[in-house]
């Protein structure tokens, strides 16, 4: 009984939906030019009859806080304080398309930066 408790702490038991998986987790910086679409609270089990690890329990509310931020229409998350037992809370955003994962294709072309800031402030410029 002792391993299979033990090997279940580590487990996770929340799965990303195809909607969430749209969702990335960003920096309060990351989202400037974003449009903030509502707070998420999730709230995961922390406790299964002993603490479960932390690095578990973050991963499940940050799946949730995606999943969650997907129904809304949000494409970014931004997580609020730290978690407290077994929950916390993010801001919900949807970004531009230069925002998230796709601005980390700038890291890899240079190049292609800069013309993506300018096409950004000429897309500014007309909305």
């Amino acid at each position: 009984m002792f391993l299979s408790i033990s090997a279940l702490s580590g487990c996770s038991f929340v799965q990303l939906t195809d909607a969430g998986a749209n969702v990335d987790q960003l920096t309060a910086e990351a989202v400037s030019q974003c449009t903030q679409k509502g707070v998420v609270s999730t709230k995961t089990n922390a406790k299964v009859v002993f603490n479960r690890n932390r690095e578990t329990v973050i991963e499940e509310i940050t799946v949730l806080a995606r999943n969650e931020a997907a129904t809304l229409g949000a494409n970014g998350i931004v997580p609020i304080g730290e978690p407290k037992n077994g929950g916390q809370q993010f801001r919900s955003y949807l970004c531009p398309y230069w925002v998230g994962r796709n601005a980390q294709l700038s890291l890899f072309m240079p190049c292609c930066s800069r013309f993506i800031s300018r096409l950004a402030g000429d897309l500014r410029t007309i909305t």
